[in-house]
């Protein structure tokens, strides 16, 4: 009887889960992504500036955003939402529609081969079903309106060649053809024609009185880089602007957030009239909205002026020798990174003296505190070890902090010798699987190992632009995407204090964030067959990708008392 009682309730539980999946929206088949990627905020600009169709050449709209019957091979028949625009280009160019930062490119079930664009203002661009392997990007790439993205084909879940170009705003699937609109472009009803104009090789040069501004090296700057840029440098008349360069390892150049990460810029006065002059209204400019443009800080005529001490004013600068070195031919400028990035973690109190241990519960070294939040001596060890692994692979505080995070939910930072019923073949810090993935037992065992094979896959993505936990979740694949979450305030105060750098208490974001939940689909994680499995007698999750969510409704109707 008991059985039957069971079988009844899981049954009528996987009908509801099926059918709300069905008529959910949110769920596309050309991009299950948009139910578990988190809002792209990786500048703090704003979604501004030229936009293009995103493709060359004619073209014809063949279906709307909104909710369809999907025509496609998997889940084909089901009405849901197609979270995009559908254009035939009849396998012509696709390029970018407006400038940003590559976030994505990868081969998805549904989306195809797919790239996936940072505009700002947490927008995303999405160009799906390209020809696999034609991407001409790659992730951290800056691109601009015009610049070559890929080929259209038909990979993926289609039924024909086509252009799926989604737009994303705060992680929620966005009409294209209002947002095109008001930035001036026409998206026509199914069936109308496009012509998109010749891809450019370049970016736009942006002219002002004084005539074309120049961007010197600006490839590998990030979208909010190119966004002042394009700004300060038409405004002033500026003609030349420098950008990235490769980094120098030492000496008072090195500033690892400056011009080798994309995040500096060199507004030249020496090639123009009344050049001092006009560097006097540029630094002006970029004090006066420091907190709009995120400056970090100015160096202007051998003065500095930084923006988290506005108060102290400019303040004069040690001559290092020559007109340029001394700032004297140009205004530099350094800006914020992703919004919750901060610079590298420091050992200035620990005094150099993390190093690394072997198999097991690292040891507690006396230098370390006895206790950190409700954490104690071996697990303070356990996450000094996680730390000293991110150093060597010269990571940022916030991967440091979200690997913490993620050991202190996974396993509340102890060498754990087993799994659970979900997994029963975990170990370790990490909780990773014995799939091959993860290296051997005695990897998975040893906290260092294993926390670089956790931050390894953390930093073949685009984390600093996402939450924590939906970070830590990309990697791991939880049910729940939300549960590192309420662990990152103890992992900042973990970190914080094995750094000696309580900055990071006041740089890091204070929440480690939500997200709509449910397993990504894309990547590599501690499961790479993507085994979201709920086991049995526990909820399911909230929110799960459409084809997953199908799975876990036939395997509930199996589950046996």
């Amino acid at each position: 009887m008991n059985k039957i009682v069971v079988g009844v309730v899981a049954g009528f539980l996987g009908l509801v889960l099926l059918i709300a999946v069905l008529v959910a929206p949110g769920v596309d088949e050309d991009e299950t992504s948009a139910v578990c990627d988190p809002a792209l905020a990786a500048w703090g600009g704003t979604a501004t500036g030229p936009v293009r169709l995103p493709m060359v050449g004619p073209g014809v709209v063949t279906s709307n955003f909104g909710m369809r019957v999907n025509p496609g091979g998997i889940l084909k028949g089901t009405y849901m939402l197609h979270a995009g625009i559908d254009i035939d280009g009849n396998g012509t160019q696709i390029v970018a529609a407006m400038a940003g930062r590559v976030v994505t490119v990868r081969n998805d079930r549904y989306s195809g081969h797919q790239v996936q664009v940072d505009v700002g203002s947490g927008t995303r661009m999405d160009y799906n079903h390209l020809v696999t392997g034609s991407a001409k990007v790659k992730v951290g790439d800056t691109v601009w309106p015009g610049r070559l993205i890929g080929t259209e084909g038909a990979t993926g879940n289609v039924n024909g060649v086509h252009l799926h170009f989604g737009i994303f705003v705060g992680g929620k699937a966005t009409d294209p053809r209002p947002w095109m609109a008001q930035h001036g472009v026409t998206l026509p009803a199914v069936g109308g024609r496009v012509t998109g104009a010749p891809a450019a090789a370049a970016p736009p040069a942006q002219s002002g009185p004084g005539g074309s501004t120049q961007y010197v090296g600006l490839g590998k700057v990030q979208p909010q880089t190119v966004s002042v840029a394009n700004r300060v440098g038409p405004m002033f008349n500026i003609k030349t602007v420098g950008g990235y360069r490769p980094p120098p390892t030492s000496g008072p150049n090195y500033d690892p957030q400056g011009h080798q990460a994309g995040l500096a810029l060199d507004f030249m006065t020496n090639d123009i009239p009344n050049g001092k002059a006009t560097g006097d209204k540029v630094a002006k400019y970029l004090q006066d909205n420091a907190g709009a443009l995120g400056v970090r800080y100015i160096i202007w005529y051998q003065r500095v002026w930084r923006a988290e001490r506005p108060g102290s004013g400019w303040t004069p600068m040690a001559d290092r020798g020559s007109v340029t070195q001394n700032h004297k031919d140009h205004v530099h400028v350094s800006l914020h990174g992703a919004q919750g990035a901060v610079r590298p973690v420091s050992l200035e109190g620990a005094g150099g003296q993390l190093t690394k241990q072997g198999q097991g519960t690292a040891a507690w070294a006396s230098w370390m505190p006895k206790s950190v939040g409700p954490y104690g001596r071996e697990q303070v060890a356990n996450a000094a070890q996680i730390i000293k692994a991110g150093l060597d692979m010269r990571l940022d505080a916030k991967a440091i902090t979200i690997a913490v995070m993620t050991a202190m939910g996974e396993s509340s930072l102890q060498v754990l010798d087993r799994g659970d019923a979900a997994g029963p073949d975990s170990r370790g810090l990490f909780q990773q699987r014995d799939n091959g993935a993860w290296g051997s037992y005695a990897d998975r065992m040893t906290p260092y190992i294993s926390a670089q094979n956790f931050l390894k896959v953390l930093r073949t993505f685009d984390y600093a632009s996402m939450p924590p936990t939906l970070a830590a979740n990309r990697v791991q694949r939880n049910a729940d995407a939300n549960y590192h979450g309420a662990f990152w305030a103890d992992a900042v105060q973990m970190v914080a204090a094995l750094t000696a750098n309580p900055e990071l208490l006041r740089q890091l974001p204070v929440s480690g964030g939500s997200g709509l939940a449910g397993p990504c689909p894309e990547g590599p994680s501690s499961d790479p067959a993507g085994d979201t499995k709920v086991a049995a007698g526990q909820n399911p999750p909230r929110f799960i990708a459409g084809i997953e969510a199908h799975r876990w409704a036939r395997e509930q109707r199996g589950v046996k008392a």
